[in-house]
């Protein structure tokens, strides 16, 4: 009889939860060659942007971001450093269809085709494959003509989030039509 009261009592609970309280079903860490904090694997092709700019190394501002399109210039990727960070240590990363807005004048074309994640994350995916491959969001929430999807860790206790010391990860899709016409992962900015 007790057995039977303890499930009645707990039951609803377990299963009740929303899945907006799911740990996240992939961290995604990497596009194409380019890793979160790895800075090996952003020098390869950062020297292009660095020329171009005459960044200087010892000046901060000059670290912020880099922005790179694919082969075909139909998508750009923007690689997201925070302050403080090492200069090719990057926090975060943004893929967007298209090409970078006007005002952005430095960038370089990667001979990459499309930009994608090890978890096939990239640009033209729909809501549905999205979910397979991510779970269910966190969090909607309409942009402008943007369907957002949001997915969030702030767990303290998270493997992530102590492994690279950092407060808080974000993942992040926007849809058009249905269609995924950006994305960005990465950590929050303490």
């Amino acid at each position: 009889m007790k057995h039977i009261l303890f499930s009645l009592l707990f039951f609803p609970v377990l299963f009740s939860c929303p899945a907006m309280g799911q740990p996240l079903k992939h961290y995604e860490m990497q596009v194409n060659s380019f890793k979160l904090y790895d800075a090996a694997s952003m020098a390869k092709y950062t020297f292009q942007i660095d020329k171009q700019r005459n960044r200087v190394k010892d000046n901060p501002e000059d670290w912020e971001d880099i922005i790179f399109t694919n082969r075909d210039h139909t998508s750009h990727i923007r690689l997201i450093h925070h302050p403080g960070d090492a200069e090719y240590e990057m926090a975060g990363f943004e893929v967007r269809k298209g090409l970078p807005d006007a005002d952005e004048t430095h960038y370089a074309t990667l001979p990459d085709k499309v930009f994608m994640t090890p978890h096939g994350i990239m640009i033209g995916l729909k809501e549905n494959e999205v979910i397979d491959i991510q779970g269910q969001p966190h969090s909607i929430f309409q942009e402008g003509d943007f369907k957002v999807y949001n997915y969030t860790d702030e767990d303290s206790k998270s493997w992530i989030l102590r492994k690279y010391n950092q407060v808080g990860y974000i993942l992040q899709f926007w849809f058009l039509n249905g269609v995924l016409v950006r994305y960005s992962f990465g950590f929050e900015y303490p």
